[in-house]
């Protein structure tokens, strides 16, 4: 594989590997995240999801338990076209198409069809992600999956939460090791990684 085939299949491992930290992080339930093209859905990789719980309804009324479904949903789907722009340093729209149509039709859902609240839902979700991907460890979980992923193609839920955990916990090692005085803060931040 050449350089620019690898950076190409990173930066869709990038955004698969955003969608699946997002699903860790979010207790939202996955099967495996892949990078092999499904070209009958024009997608370049996915996360497969799980049937979303039975309490779940999406109609008219939307209980609590149910919005809250759909927004971490919402915040999920984000997290990948958020992740490849943190990478790439671009929105890619084209790579997102199936990501935003998604987003939209869930906002439609939350916000009873109203489109200027489909829009400032929308956004506060996409901020939501790109808040989850913000610090630094976790951006770490999200780079060691998608190398994973370059390298397998496609990656089973357990095993995608193990790197997604080692890549967290070497990155606070790495960080208490060069500042041993942060070692007492980073203490409590490590047993939130498992």
């Amino acid at each position: 594989m050449n350089a620019r085939e690898r950076q190409r299949l990173l930066r869709v491992a990038i955004h698969e590997a955003g969608h699946a930290f997002a699903s860790y992080r979010l207790g939202a339930r996955f099967e495996y995240v892949s990078i092999v093209p499904n070209l009958e859905e024009m997608s370049a990789g996915h996360v497969q999801g799980t049937p979303w719980p039975s309490a779940v309804h999406i109609d008219s009324h939307l209980d609590s338990r149910s919005q809250s479904h759909l927004e971490r949903h919402v915040i999920v789907l984000w997290a990948g076209p958020v992740a490849e722009k943190r990478f790439s340093g671009r929105f890619n729209w084209i790579g997102a198409r199936g990501d935003t149509h998604a987003i939209s039709e869930l906002a439609w859902f939350i916000v009873d069809g109203h489109s200027d609240g489909m829009k400032a839902f929308s956004n506060w979700m996409r901020f939501k992600a790109e808040e989850l991907l913000m610090p630094p460890y976790h951006w770490a979980g999200v780079e060691a999956l998608a190398h994973a992923l370059v390298e397998q193609r496609m990656i089973r839920s357990t095993d995608a939460r193990k790197i997604i955990r080692a890549g967290m916990q070497a990155w606070l090692d790495e960080k208490t090791a060069a500042h041993p005085v942060l070692s007492l803060a980073v203490t409590d931040t490590s047993k939130a990684i498992a």
